[in-house]
Order: structure tokens, then C-alpha cells, then sequence
């Protein structure tokens, strides 16, 4: 096998990663919004119902703070992967050229 051969391999393995990656990554972003979304709306929801349901919209409130937290945390090495694998896909290309 010659050498532009395995680049391209290499190339193309890290492309399909790449790709599988930052469609997590869109995933993780899209629940954590959502997730962050619902935490303000059960703020306001204790807010106005602040007798019969408050504690139960508090409840909910903090669980998906927590829930946002999380999202959070799995994003960070999802998104550091994704810079290095674009540093790769960079130098393989210049390879190619």
C-alpha cells in the first residue's frame, strides 16, 4: 500500500468519527437547552403557584438544573475531541496536497 493510500484511509477514518461526534455533540446541545429551558419554566410555575405546587415545581426545577450540569459536563470532552480530530483532518490534508 502506498503512502497516499493510508493517508487517505487515516483521512476518511477520521471524517466518519468526526461526524458521529459532533452529531452527539448537536445532541448533548439540543438536551441541555431544553433541559435549561424547563428549569426556568419551573422557576416561574413555583413562582405563580406558590402554595399547592411550589415545592413540587422546585423539585422539578433542580432536577433538571442538575440535568443541565451533567449535559454540561459530558459536552466538555466531546468538544476537545472534535477540536483535535479537526487538527488531524487539517494535517492529513496537507498531506494529500
Amino acid at each position: 500500500m502506498d503512502t497516499q493510500a493510508i493517508i487517505k484511509s487515516c483521512l476518511d477514518d477520521r471524517k466518519v468519527s468526526l461526524e458521529q461526534l459532533q452529531g452527539k455533540y448537536k445532541q448533548l446541545n439540543f438536551d441541555a437547552e431544553k433541559a435549561f429551558f424547563e428549569e426556568s419554566m419551573y422557576l416561574k410555575l413555583g413562582e405563580r403557584h406558590s402554595s399547592k405546587y411550589r415545592q413540587t415545581f422546585l423539585n422539578k426545577q433542580q432536577l433538571c438544573k442538575e440535568k443541565v450540569a451533567m449535559l454540561e459536563q459530558e459536552k466538555e470532552p466531546i468538544e476537545k475531541e472534535i477540536k483535535v480530530l479537526e487538527k488531524e483532518i487539517e494535517y492529513l490534508e496537507e498531506l494529500m496536497n
